[in-house]
């Protein structure tokens, strides 16, 4: 299956959250995940966000789904309005 769709990666101005380069396998595909960052010293999620579609390829970074909380992908939006990593995609 081939899909070309724009699309927002890792937020660029912050080096803990670009999308890793290079060129990966998907693990696996999952329905209705949700995602967490890495566990904060007190227990708590730094974030906790539900998606439908969930394909890893590195560890906690993949393709998912994104348009519960985005309208617009693809151009500049990942330089100040990235992800935590992650490839978002939108659906239908």
């Amino acid at each position: 299956i081939v899909l070309e769709s724009d699309i927002v990666s890792g937020t660029y101005n912050i080096a803990d959250r670009r999308t890793p380069a290079g060129a990966y396998y998907l693990y696996n595909k999952e329905r209705n995940r949700v995602l967490r960052g890495t566990k904060l010293p007190d227990g708590t999620w730094p974030y906790e966000t539900p998606v439908s579609y969930w394909m890893p390829f590195n560890k906690g970074i993949g393709l998912h789904d994104s348009s519960s909380w985005r309208s617009k992908w693809g151009g500049t939006i990942y330089m100040n309005n990235g992800s935590h990593g992650c490839i978002n995609l939108p659906t239908g």
